[in-house]
């Protein structure tokens, strides 16, 4: 799908349902879909889209040809005809049904939130990885609605075998689609190979992962750790590949921190199975860091969202601590920042813009791993030069002494590079304080 086509900014019309029965939660009269449409029209603004209207319909169900009811439909292509729209937009995926019988009445472009995802996903794109990624949620989409497709086969009347064709186009097609998922896989499996290879080479390093939802500043904050310049945009999704830096280059034991894609409400199942690989950076992970926009007003439903995705993903249960960022965008409100900091009491509040902040944050992580690593004390003979060099790789040297046939060392150690190093046939005193 390719949205924006003229030098204009297109300019669109929102849609959302609110089923009757279905409880709404409300903050100060605003709902959850009043959300969502400020969402996707945010999404639509990322892809350089104007919303002129944002509308919302109740009803007991969606219509199952329209989604909506047919006379709305009728309401909004007038709208749509009178104020020039490019594109009416759906909060919801819709079916290719749905899809099909919009598109004829709007007479102009009818998209779901879920293909504008996609579009954004699409442009976003840096790498092979993250390119295929995309590929195959396309064509999943595409399967989707590839019913729809050919449906005008079964309206045509008299024909013989007229059905029967379309059937069989739609049976090719979806065999053609499915060779493409397939050969796309193949070449993910490969880049996911290489990319397996590189996280066993970083098994024994300390690993810290940022999470949260788009645009909560995570990339701004990696940037600040780690002293890098990778871009960063005020828009959603703007980053879609993993990227893993150092914290601190001079720190022992090393510890990695790892930007992932952002998360959004409604964010496709197919696209989270598609970015798996680009998520797996968070299994490997030691500590999770769950970045939240203070500064948004939706701070529980990110963070709900967040969790949801987690619990998905089955990492959930890893220590973690929320970094609420972009405090310095609050103006004068610090009884809202009280309060946040009173119900996430291990929370820590900080503008990825202010170097104390990053310091304080820097020190938090660091303080994280310093209160769970073990104090040795080892003797370890002179000949063992791999053993000295991984044990200066890994652990925080604190004293070293030199005798005639071996090297004394006192230092801090991860349990877990302790246990693989073996170092306990060496030890003059470990974590339990015995000689």
């Amino acid at each position: 799908m390719e949205i924006i086509k003229d030098k204009e900014r297109p300019r669109a019309i929102v849609v959302g349902l609110r089923i009757k029965q279905k409880k709404q939660t409300s903050v100060n009269g605003v709902t959850n879909e009043d959300d969502c449409l400020e969402e996707l029209s945010l999404l639509l603004d990322t892809l350089g889209v104007d919303v002129i209207l944002k509308e919302i319909q109740y009803r007991e169900s969606p219509s199952p040809a329209t989604y909506i009811g047919e006379g709305k439909v009728n309401e909004l292509s007038q709208y749509a005809r009178e104020k020039n729209i490019s594109m009416v937009v759906f909060d919801n995926e819709l079916s290719s049904a749905q899809a099909r019988n919009l598109s004829k009445i709007f007479g102009i472009g009818v998209f779901d939130r879920t293909e504008i995802i996609l579009d954004i996903f699409s442009k976003h794109a840096k790498t092979k990885a993250a390119k295929i990624q995309v590929d195959i949620a396309k064509m999943e989409f595409m399967m989707s609605r590839i019913q729809g497709l050919w449906s005008h086969f079964d309206r045509q009347k008299g024909g013989i075998g007229l059905k029967d064709a379309g059937e069989k186009q739609i049976e090719l097609d979806r065999r053609l689609i499915r060779d493409r998922i397939s050969r796309l896989k193949k070449n993910l499996i490969h880049i996911e190979n290489i990319k397996n290879t590189q996280r066993k080479l970083r098994e024994d390093i300390i690993q810290v992962a940022l999470v949260g939802y788009t645009n909560a500043g995570k990339t701004t904050i990696m940037n600040a750790l780690t002293d890098s310049d990778l871009l960063v945009e005020n828009k959603l999704f703007a980053t879609l590949d993993s990227t893993v830096k150092i914290l601190n280059p001079g720190n022992r034991p090393k510890i990695l921190i790892s930007d992932t894609v952002g998360f959004i409400d409604k964010l496709p199942h197919r696209l989270i199975a598609s970015f798996k690989s680009t998520l797996d950076e968070l299994y490997s992970a030691d500590l999770i860091l769950h970045v939240v926009d203070i500064s948004s007003g939706n701070i529980e439903k990110h963070i709900e969202v967040t969790h949801r995705v987690l619990d998905e993903l089955k990492v959930n249960d890893k220590p973690s601590f929320i970094v609420f960022n972009k405090v310095d965008t609050l103006k004068g409100e610090l009884l809202l920042s009280k309060l946040i900091k009173r119900k996430y009491l291990e929370s820590i509040m900080i503008s990825a813009h202010k170097e104390q902040d990053i310091m304080g944050l820097r020190s938090k992580i660091i303080n994280f791993f310093e209160n769970r690593m073990l104090d040795v004390e080892i003797e370890i003979p002179y000949t063992l030069q791999d053993k000295l060099y991984e044990i200066h790789q890994v652990a925080r040297i604190i004293d070293t002494k030199y005798n005639d046939d071996c090297v004394y060392l006192k230092f801090k150690i991860a349990a877990t590079h302790y246990d693989r190093l073996v170092l306990e046939k060496y030890v003059v005193r470990g974590k339990n304080g015995k000689l």
